[in-house]
C-alpha cells in the first residue's frame, strides 16, 4: 500500500506510514482499490482477492487503523463496507457517552 502513502492528505499532519513498506500488497492497489467502474460480482471478486492477500499480511492492524480514514478500497482485511458498519457503530457509541 505504500503507493497510496500520502493519498488522501488534505494539509493534515500524516502519522507515521512507514508500515506500509512492510505491506503484503505492494505493488497490487488495483486489487485494493478497483477502477470504479466495475459490477457488483466483480468487486465481490476483487475484494476476496485482496482480502486474501490481507490475512498474512503482518501491518494488517496499521493498515486496518489507517483505512479507518478512508471510504475506498480494501485496507486492513476490511472492506468499505465493513469499515462503513464499523465507523457508524463507532459513532453511536461516541453520541450515546456524550
Amino acid at each position: 500500500m505504500r503507493e497510496f502513502r500520502g493519498l488522501w492528505n488534505q494539509g493534515e499532519k500524516l502519522a507515521d506510514q512507514t508500515w506500509m513498506d512492510k505491506a503484503a500488497c505492494i505493488g497490487m492497489s488495483h486489487l485494493f482499490l478497483g477502477n470504479g467502474n466495475e459490477a457488483g460480482k466483480e468487486t465481490t471478486k476483487r475484494e476476496k482477492a485482496a482480502l486474501l492477500i490481507c490475512q498474512s499480511c503482518p501491518v494488517r492492524k496499521e493498515c486496518y487503523e489507517y483505512g479507518l480514514l478512508y471510504p475506498y478500497g480494501v485496507w486492513g482485511g476490511k472492506t468499505e463496507k465493513e469499515r462503513q458498519t464499523i465507523r457508524n457503530r463507532q459513532v453511536r457509541t461516541k453520541n450515546v457517552d456524550d
